[in-house]
């Protein structure tokens, strides 16, 4: 993450927090090492509570997969418009890109 965070011009934009998700999240210690090697404050994020889902998928694993649920279910029009918006003729440039990466991103 370090080198990527450095090949893209990124790690000293003023970022100082990191969210871990995912299975390698869960792994012991990896929050400090993250801590450690990054140089920011690392959180291990879990995703928000669904209705009716078992407790098995409360996990930082399962992050993406309820994130995109919960996407589909509440922003589907606004889903839709972003794939269209995507497909037009997008600017070009350094200034373009980083603001595109921030809209992706943030």
């Amino acid at each position: 993450m370090r080198d990527r965070l450095v090949a893209s011009g990124f790690e000293g934009t003023g970022a100082r927090r990191v969210v871990l998700t995912g299975g390698g999240a869960q792994m012991p210690g990896i929050r400090d090492l993250a801590q450690t090697i990054l140089d920011k404050q690392v959180r291990i994020g879990k995703p928000v509570r669904i209705a009716g889902s078992p407790d098995a998928t409360s996990g930082p694993a399962f992050a993406t997969c309820t994130g995109l649920l919960l996407f589909s279910i509440l922003a589907p029009k606004e889903a839709l418009e972003m794939q269209a918006d995507k497909s037009r003729a997008e600017p070009q440039g350094p200034w373009a890109r980083m603001g595109r990466w921030l809209k992706d991103n943030f």
